[in-house]
């Protein structure tokens, strides 16, 4: 199964992952601070700025 990845969990960030998440969707929302999971949306602290960790790469 494929996950949404959305970078960023301002307003726009968070309104795009609910509305994914509604639609049946995994979302995982990365932000520098993380957070708890909220139902089906995953938070992840990462930097955006550390591609390596980024794209998984390490």
């Amino acid at each position: 199964m494929s996950v949404h990845v959305v970078v960023g969990k301002g307003p726009i960030g968070m309104a795009t992952a609910n509305l994914l998440a509604e639609r049946g969707h995994r979302v995982r929302v990365i932000s520098r601070s993380g957070g708890p999971a909220e139902g089906p949306i995953e938070h992840v602290a990462l930097d955006a700025g550390d591609a390596g960790r980024l794209c998984g790469c390490r």
